[in-house]
C-alpha cells in the first residue's frame, strides 16, 4: 500500500492486476514492458534494464495504452507462426501486389490518353488558327479599294496606282473570326472589336488569337 500511495503522490502510472515476471512485484509501477512474442509476459522497469530476454518488449507508459492483442512474425525456429497463417499472409500479399499493378497500369493508361487528347486539341487549335488566318488574308485582299481612276485625277503614266486599305472593314472581319473561333455571344462583339482595333493593323489572326486568350478571354469567361 505504501508503494501505491507514493506512486500516486509522484504521479506515476500504476498497472493494477499485472505481475512482473522477473521479480514478482505487483502492481507494476511506472513503465511496464510487455513481451511482443510471449503471451502474458511482463517486466517492470528495473527487470527490463537488468535481466536478459530473447524477445523485444513493448513499452507501455499508461495502463490505457496496453493493447488487446499483438500480432508478431519472428524468425525463431521454436516460435514460428502457424503454416496456415503464413500461407494466408502470402496469398494476401500476392493479391495486394496484383491490385497495385492493375491500379498502376490504369493510371499510366489514363495519363497516356490525356496526353494524346491534349496533343490533338492543340493540333486542332493550330489548324483552325491557320484556317482563320488564311480566310482573313483573303477577305483583307477583297477589302482593298482601288483608287486609280475613280475619284482621283488621272495619274501620270510613270506613277503607280494608289491602293488604300479599309482598316475598319478588316478589323470587323478579324473580330468576327475571333467571335466564331471562340464561339462567343453577340453581347461580346463590341469588346472583341475594340480589342482588334487596339492592336497593330499588320497583326495576323494567329497573333491576335494568342493575345486574345491571354488578355481578353479570361474576363469574358467570368461574365
Amino acid at each position: 500500500m505504501e508503494r501505491i500511495q507514493k506512486a500516486q503522490e509522484s504521479g506515476l502510472a500504476i498497472h493494477h492486476g499485472y505481475v512482473c515476471d522477473g521479480c514478482g512485484v505487483s502492481p507494476i509501477i511506472g513503465d511496464l514492458y510487455k513481451c511482443s512474442v510471449l503471451k502474458d509476459f511482463d517486466f517492470c522497469q528495473q527487470c527490463e534494464a537488468t535481466k536478459p530476454h530473447p524477445h523485444a518488449f513493448l513499452k507501455i507508459k499508461n495502463p490505457e495504452q496496453r493493447p488487446t492483442a499483438i500480432f508478431t512474425v519472428i524468425s525463431d525456429d521454436k516460435d514460428k507462426p502457424h503454416p496456415k497463417l503464413v500461407k494466408q499472409m502470402k496469398e494476401q500479399m500476392k493479391k495486394c501486389k496484383a491490385q497495385f499493378k492493375d491500379v498502376l497500369h490504369n493510371m499510366k493508361a489514363e495519363v497516356k490518353k490525356a496526353k494524346k487528347a491534349q496533343k490533338k486539341v492543340k493540333k486542332d487549335i493550330q489548324k483552325q488558327a491557320m484556317e482563320i488566318e488564311t480566310k482573313a488574308k483573303e477577305m483583307q485582299h477583297e477589302n482593298h479599294i482601288f483608287m486609280g481612276n475613280f475619284n482621283t485625277p488621272e495619274a501620270p503614266s510613270n506613277q503607280s496606282p494608289i491602293i488604300v486599305e479599309n482598316n475598319s472593314g478588316i478589323a470587323k472581319t478579324k473580330a468576327a473570326k475571333l467571335m466564331e473561333f471562340f464561339q462567343l455571344k453577340e453581347e461580346h462583339s463590341d469588346k472583341v472589336l475594340a480589342f482588334v482595333i487596339a492592336q497593330k493593323a499588320s497583326a495576323e489572326i494567329s497573333e491576335l488569337t494568342n493575345l486574345f486568350i491571354d488578355q481578353v478571354l479570361p474576363g469574358l469567361s467570368m461574365n
